[in-house]
């Protein structure tokens, strides 16, 4: 059939051989309504999936099923949480693709199902790293949560991990992100904001200069998500006269660190969104006085 309905394909991410794919997607949908007709056919499909195709192309009870190859039964739940835990047990090569299935694809009782069958998925998840505007986890966590499958404890650790980098990375993606407002009380981000303003904001020298250093490998990784942080901290502080002030002193001195390091490197190496960033840092004013000067006035 190659040539008329099928084409190669390459391997996939870590697979062991090429394949076939569809000539047009027509071809795929109409064999993906075949299969919703023929139920004894799912099964034998569902096995025949290598995990990206399964997490991207199949759909477990969401209300969106935009770009979905297979709807799945509930009666079939069990048969694609064995080939995920599977999966799972291997390195997998693209983690947004498994993340955004389960924030996306994913109805409450397949999310039970699989929680059942792996009982430390959610507290995995709670180990999300620095980059909060990058990490996946957050997203399948506040979906978790919706869905009433975060424990108490669990819940604790997602606000201890997020705690922790704010005051020390300094992260402030929670105060953006829209994730962040399903998983965080009112109560939960006031507190954060006041460790803030009590522990990040008079060490705040320290804090940038520690995460700054221990980032120089690639500094447009840290620069400009540290840039953005530190303006919503700044726009946060915005009626707290020494805070802002801190913040404010900190910018324009990130900024020009930004600047020297962009400086001493080739930009044309950088994509076009890199060098337009770079170029935008490159435009904000040289500081004129030390980051902390009269902080405590």
């Amino acid at each position: 059939m190659t040539g008329t309905f099928l084409r190669p394909t390459d391997p996939v991410a870590n697979g062991p051989s090429a394949g076939w794919s569809f000539q047009h997607p027509t071809l795929q949908e109409g064999f993906a309504a075949l299969l919703a007709d023929n139920p004894n056919l799912i099964g034998v499909f569902l096995t025949g999936l290598d995990w990206q195709t399964l997490v991207t192309r199949i759909d477990c009870g969401s209300d969106d099923q935009r770009g979905t190859l297979l709807p799945v039964s509930p009666d079939l739940y069990p048969a694609v949480i064995r080939r995920l835990l599977d999966a799972d047990l291997r390195t997998r090569g693209d983690r947004a693709q498994w993340y955004e299935f389960f924030a996306t694809r994913c109805s409450d009782a397949f999310l039970r199902l699989y929680t059942g069958e792996d009982p430390q998925f959610v507290t995995r998840l709670t180990n999300f790293g620095p980059f909060l505007d990058a990490t996946h986890e957050p997203k399948v966590l506040s979906r978790l949560q919706r869905a009433g499958l975060v424990s108490s404890h669990e819940h604790r650790r997602i606000v201890d991990q997020v705690t922790k980098l704010a005051l020390h990375t300094p992260g402030a993606a929670w105060l953006r992100d829209t994730d962040w407002k399903a998983l965080l009380t009112e109560a939960e981000r006031e507190h954060i904001v006041q460790q803030v303003r009590k522990t990040l904001v008079p060490n705040l020298q320290s804090v940038v200069d520690q995460w700054i250093e221990s980032r120089r490998d690639d500094p447009f990784d840290i620069f400009v998500p540290l840039l953005e942080d530190l303006r919503t901290y700044r726009d946060l502080f915005d009626s707290d006269r020494q805070a802002s002030a801190a913040f404010d002193r900190a910018l324009t001195e990130v900024t020009s660190i930004f600047q020297t390091a962009y400086d001493d490197e080739d930009e044309s190496s950088y994509s076009s969104t890199n060098r337009q960033n770079c170029q935008t840092a490159k435009s904000q004013p040289s500081p004129t006085r030390s980051l902390f000067d009269d902080v405590d006035d």
